[in-house]
C-alpha cells in the first residue's frame, strides 16, 4: 500500500528525522526547468500507454534510477539526459521502494 510522506522528511529506523534527497530524470529538450510539473500540464508523457496518474510527477531517491529515467526520456523525446535534484513542498507517496509520486517539485540544481 502506498505510504504518504509529508514535507520531504522520513523517519529512519532510529526514529530520527532526516532530509530526503530526491531526483527527477528527464531530457534537456524541456529546457532549463525551475519546477517539475505533471504530464497533464507539460504534455510530455514518456509512457504513451499510461492513462492514469498524468497529474502526478515521478521522483526517486536513487541517483542511478534517475539517470536511467533520463535516458528513457531521451529515447522518447530526443535531447540529452539530465537529472535534477529536487525539493518538494507537498505530500509525496512512496509507490515502490525508492520511487515516489507527488504534485510538483522545485528544481534545486542539475546533477553533474
Amino acid at each position: 500500500m502506498p505510504r504518504p510522506i509529508s514535507n520531504h522528511q522520513i523517519i529512519n529506523k532510529n526514529h530520527k528525522k532526516s532530509m530526503m534527497i530526491l531526483y527527477h530524470g528527464t531530457t534537456n529538450r524541456l529546457g532549463n526547468l525551475k519546477t517539475i510539473k505533471p504530464a497533464s500540464e507539460t504534455k510530455f508523457l514518456r509512457e504513451t500507454f499510461r492513462k492514469k496518474e498524468q497529474n502526478l510527477i515521478f521522483l526517486t531517491d536513487s541517483l542511478a534510477s534517475a539517470k536511467r529515467y533520463a535516458q528513457l526520456a531521451c529515447e522518447t523525446f530526443s535531447g540529452k539526459p539530465i537529472v535534477y535534484q529536487v525539493e518538494i513542498n507537498n505530500t509525496i507517496t512512496e509507490t515502490r521502494p525508492h520511487e515516489y509520486t507527488g504534485k510538483y517539485a522545485k528544481v534545486l540544481h542539475p546533477i553533474k
